[in-house]
């Protein structure tokens, strides 16, 4: 199976990520896309990790879009400066890869801080490529009006939907009255696109299925 993996945001325990994800992508032929938050030395520590197709890195911009209205914030406990910075730097990425001429079974959206909790291999099941895939969690509102951020798997149509949310910031948040949430943007970008699906990596772990975020202790708990 041959992904694009792309990357977002701040490259946070990217080797520890690396090292929490061989066995998810066993088997697999990677190509690495992103844009990152950093300077000139992440940027030379990073290609030279990853061995990349393309990565930009750049220093963090101080000003995003205007908003056209009043923003529903009841769904986030951070700032407006700090919830859209991972949509803009998801916006460059959607710069890097639009007109990327290589073909992938599927793209896949992700941070470097995120690994799984168990040897689990994406080789090891049938996918669908005419659907979304996503990390497992448990509730109700999950691929109902959110989506899981951390690890999304799609085509290329819908990784570039999904890229494109800060383009669209006014449509969806003045015109679809949708809050400023990170997990509603991302459903609402692709709900349309083709039915989805959770992937379990373990089926022990009843609350994320044994997806897990990288922190300074480790593997998060939940």
């Amino acid at each position: 199976m041959k992904l694009a993996i792309c990357y977002y945001g701040q490259p946070r325990f990217y080797e520890e990520g690396f090292k929490y994800t061989q066995s998810l992508y066993k088997d697999c032929s990677l190509d690495y896309y992103g844009h990152f938050w950093g300077d000139d030395e992440d940027k030379n520590k990073l290609e030279s990790f990853y061995n990349p197709k393309k990565f930009v890195v750049e220093k963090k911009v101080e000003k995003f879009k205007d908003l056209e209205c009043e923003p529903d914030l009841s769904r986030i406990t951070k700032s407006v400066f700090v919830t859209i910075s991972p949509l803009y730097s998801m916006q460059r990425l959607h710069e890097i890869i639009k007109n990327t001429e290589e073909e992938y079974d599927f793209w896949v959206l992700t941070r470097t801080d995120v690994g799984l909790a168990s040897d689990f291999s994406l080789i090891d099941l049938n996918f669908d490529k005419n659907k979304i895939y996503t990390t497992y969690i448990r509730g109700d509102e999950w691929l109902v009006n959110h989506l899981p951020t951390n690890f999304i798997m799609c085509d290329k149509k819908s990784i570039l939907d999904l890229t494109n949310i800060y383009e669209n910031l006014n449509y969806y948040i003045c015109e679809k009255n949708i809050p400023l949430c990170h997990h509603q943007l991302f459903f609402n970008s692709i709900k349309d696109n083709a039915e989805m699906e959770m992937i379990v990596a373990d089926p022990d772990d009843g609350y994320t299925g044994g997806w897990r975020w990288i922190r300074k202790s480790g593997l998060s708990q939940e």
